[in-house]
Parts: structure tokens; sequence; C-alpha cells
């Protein structure tokens, strides 16, 4: 018996999938078996529209600019959480709260007086 795709060539396995006879040139091994390069490729484009088709399609959360400004300038990074950019939104909170209490802490130093009042608007712009 001779090779699916070099007729010249003896074929020493058949191909798991289909049975095709392969020569050594053309048994490519997956986990063990013979597989020839049709069943390769049709694996593999399989794979693909299975991976296709299991995933959803990203729809963005529609959300006002307004809205957002307005949850900012209540309390910084609120914007940010409504707008779905959580991790910005902790960051915001937690170097606002950082920025009140070295206020506090340094009975109102002016540079973290201002830091505190640009943060605020800082995250009301970006939630823009």
């Amino acid at each position: 018996m001779n090779c699916a795709y070099h007729p010249s060539n003896a074929a020493t396995v058949s191909c798991n999938s289909c049975g095709r006879p392969l020569c050594p040139a053309c048994d490519h091994r997956i986990k063990g078996f013979p597989h020839c390069q049709d069943c390769i490729v049709m694996g593999v484009e399989l794979l693909q529209s299975r991976a296709h088709a299991n995933q959803a399609p990203f729809v963005k959360k529609r959300t006002s600019p307004w809205i957002a400004t307005i949850l900012s300038m209540i309390c910084p990074g609120l914007g940010a959480a409504y707008n779905g950019q959580t991790t910005k939104a902790i960051v915001y909170f937690a170097v606002f709260v950082g920025l009140f209490q070295m206020a506090v802490l340094t009975a109102g130093m002016p540079i973290f007086v201002f830091g505190f009042i640009g943060m605020w608007f800082f995250s009301a712009l970006d939630a823009w």
C-alpha cells in the first residue's frame, strides 16, 4: 500500500481519523496517534469555529458623561465606577482619601489641600 500524498512512497501507518495510508514524511503524530495533514487542518478549523461560536459580542454599556461627572463631584471614583472602570475608581478613591488624611494630619498644609481639591476636579474631568 502506498502513501495517499506520495504515491511513490510505501505507507507505514494509516491516519487515525480518516484511514488514509501515510508514509513516514506524512505521519504527523498528535498525542501519539498518526494523522494526515487534511485531518489536522479540519480539526483546527473545527476548534476555531467553536471558539468563535462561544464568544459573546462585547457590548459597551451606554453611560452619560453628565451623570459620571456629577457622581465624581460627590465622591472621586464614583464616576469611574459608573463608567465601568473599577480599578481606576479604586485608585482615585484611595488617592483622594490619602490626600484628605494628609491634609488633616498636617493641619492644612497647602500642598495636600491643593492636591485634595485638584484630585477632586481631575476625577470629575476624567469621568466625563
